[in-house]
């Protein structure tokens, strides 16, 4: 076989009838970009907020606020490498991206996947955190040992994942060279157990601010208002989506949406724990601009005249 016949080869036979296009493929590259954007803009903005009011207007950094910084930073090495996979093939049918490409290919996704956890992991940690500030900053009952059992849940469970994703193949070599003697996982069974013990977290984050909230000896409608702020945690509706048919025919298009939906939920899952800074934030800025505007009425005022 020649080399170009070798280069031409697809990663999978494609359905009868359809011809493998490594030019101008069908292509869920543009989504990818515009969601990967979207995310890192918002998480940008939100996070910085958020440490901004904490570090200059009260001046109460928290261990917390630092655990948020380092979601951030992961989030800006996991944006771009989601990208430079959508580019490189990640959003394509795989009969529609030549053999030779699959190994740096897949190589890359796992690496995108062990950034996943910590990322994740370290976000609802985040987030568990900031409720037990917010809902018993004092007394340790119920809530308390809830949010602390949710933490450490949540720790053990991502610590998992990693060395899971680390390791889902033996040798590792085989993720990215399947041809290698050796085994591995099977892969719907990891994302499906990922998937639902998210669900599980999820509900758990969603539910226990709820319940605090419904606790407090204050009128049903103002106990109803505060919760929706929380509906952003059901991201775990994505379950339905993280979750690909039971088969390899086209796994790599499969974690090209996996992944949207994990940008979408680490997104959310940020801006649960930064939003309620967000008034205090305005409110800075807007004592500032009118402190501003008063020191400019008075440098005006003429000499010698009062100012009415």
């Amino acid at each position: 076989m020649t080399d170009t016949a070798s280069n031409d080869t697809p990663a999978a036979d494609p359905p009868p009838g359809v011809t493998p296009n490594f030019v101008n493929p069908p292509s869920l590259h543009s989504v990818n970009l515009g969601v990967s954007i979207a995310c890192l803009v918002l998480m940008i903005v939100v996070v910085g907020v958020r440490t901004y009011t904490k570090a200059v207007i009260l001046r109460d950094m928290r261990h917390e606020d630092y655990v948020a910084l380092l979601v951030l930073f992961i989030f800006l090495a996991w944006g771009p490498i989601y990208t430079y996979l959508s580019s490189l093939g990640l959003s394509r049918d795989l009969w529609n991206i030549r053999a030779s490409d699959m190994p740096p290919l897949l190589r890359l996704c796992n690496d995108f996947q062990l950034l996943y956890s910590p990322a994740m992991g370290a976000a609802k940690y985040f987030i568990c955190v900031h409720l037990k500030r917010i809902f018993c900053p004092s007394n340790r009952g119920a809530v308390h040992w809830t949010l602390v059992a949710l933490i450490t849940v949540n720790v053990m469970f991502y610590l998992t994942t990693f060395f899971a994703q680390m390791f889902q193949c033996i040798p590792r070599e085989k993720i990215w060279r399947p041809d290698l003697p050796g085994s591995c996982m099977k892969s719907f069974v990891g994302i499906l157990a990922i998937g639902v013990a998210n669900l599980v977290l999820d509900l758990g984050i969603l539910l226990v601010p709820i319940w605090a909230i419904w606790k407090l000896q204050i009128p049903v409608k103002r106990k109803l208002k505060p919760t929706q702020c929380f509906r952003w945690a059901s991201s775990a509706v994505s379950i339905v989506f993280r979750v690909p048919k039971d088969d390899n025919s086209n796994a790599v298009l499969h974690m090209a949406k996996v992944g949207l939906w994990s940008f979408a939920e680490l997104t959310g899952t940020m801006i649960v724990g930064c939003i309620p800074f967000f008034p205090l934030f305005l409110q800075h800025f807007k004592i500032i601009k009118v402190s501003q505007l008063s020191v400019g009425s008075s440098s005006k005022t003429p000499r010698g005249k009062a100012k009415v």
